[in-house]
């Protein structure tokens, strides 16, 4: 089996030989990921850059961080450069704002495949406890301040353009399809495919509106089959399910997702997991009202940033070290916030 490394390297025909496809939805959404935003203070970002052109940055090395499986993410990165298909692609649009106080996240960019075709995509969740915060906001906000920024972009591209394509990796999924629904009518006439690639779900009501019936046609979301990300709240009936190398949260990195001749290896149906996980999660959050769950979010990254740690990732990676100072931020959360963390914890037994 292959992956999106090896489909990057072996498929070398141009748009205009072989017209774009779920991987190269998959390519183009994991590409905002990069870190290159030093290049845009050197030119002007509505003008934009080719592909090829990332190849000579001085901080090269830097471009990854952040990035998931960064390995795999330097391997990709070298296939576009080199590639005849990706290669010329300009970049251009370039927008990444983060806001502690709005508890925003927000970062996107557009591609130009060819004279009349753009692919507009949004970033995932960065490392940053705004990003992660916002994340877990969904369960109680909609929209999130994200959406609503993806929502403008979307409508400065579209408005100039004659095709549209949009994607987005895990959050920038969900932006993806949130942008698409809330379009004006003659920026939805425009969209051709909304991709999501693993990407949360909306609340219950959101998917009842006129516009998400006028472009659920043109949804592709894609979850690997123990997906956790993917399935969070109310999501698109269509999903293909696909198969991945990993474990569990694991899944949710891109670089697992298995491929064979130019396609994503389905998957007949979700792991047993995967459905547990799901109905566990749900039934947890319909106990929940909208105070609870926002006090609890606020009580996570409270004791979270407590810790001392500087973001997600270093979190994640110091889990074990962390646990005393963890548990010590707990000792000091007041009692309702104390009684609400074991509450949801004897929910998820």
């Amino acid at each position: 089996m292959e992956t999106l490394v090896d489909y990057t390297n072996n498929n070398l025909m141009t748009f205009s030989q072989k017209e774009l496809n779920e991987l190269d939805g998959l390519v183009f959404s994991y590409f905002s990921y990069f870190e290159f935003v030093p290049l845009f203070d050197k030119i002007k970002t509505a003008k934009g850059f080719k592909i090829k052109d990332l190849n000579y940055l001085e901080y090269y090395e830097t471009l990854f961080n952040g990035t998931f499986n960064p390995k795999q993410a330097k391997e990709l990165f070298r296939n576009l450069v080199a590639s005849p298909r990706y290669r010329d692609i300009k970049v251009r649009n370039k927008v990444q704002k983060l806001d502690e106080k709005s508890e925003k996240q927000f970062s996107a960019l557009t591609f130009d495949i060819d004279a009349d075709t753009v692919f507009i995509s949004f970033r995932g969740t960065d490392a940053s406890f705004t990003g992660w915060k916002e994340d877990f906001n969904m369960a109680f906000k909609y929209p999130i301040p994200s959406q609503t920024e993806a929502l403008k972009y979307l409508t400065r591209i579209g408005s100039k353009a004659k095709r549209i394509i949009i994607g987005g990796h895990s959050k920038g999924g969900n932006l993806a399809i949130y942008s698409a629904f809330n379009a004006r009518e003659d920026i939805q006439d425009k969209i051709v495919s909304v991709y999501s690639f693993d990407g949360p779900g909306f609340p219950l009501e959101a998917l009842e509106c006129d516009g998400y019936k006028r472009i659920e046609n043109k949804i592709i979301k894609v979850i690997p089959q123990s997906s956790i990300i993917g399935l969070l709240l109310k999501n698109p009936d269509n999903i293909k399910i696909i198969r991945s190398s990993g474990v569990s949260l694991l899944q949710h990195d891109p670089f697992t997702w298995l491929i064979s001749n130019c396609e994503f290896v389905e998957a007949r149906k979700l792991t047993k997991d995967a459905i547990k996980r799901n109905l566990r999660i749900n039934s947890v959050l319909s106990k929940l009202d909208e105070n609870e769950r926002k006090l609890f979010v606020e009580a996570l990254f409270e004791m979270i940033e407590k810790t001392g740690v500087s973001d997600i990732d270093e979190f994640l990676k110091k889990l074990y070290k962390t646990l005393p100072s963890t548990i010590a931020s707990y000792i000091m959360l007041d009692d309702e916030k104390k009684g609400l963390i074991i509450k949801i914890l004897k929910l998820l037994k």
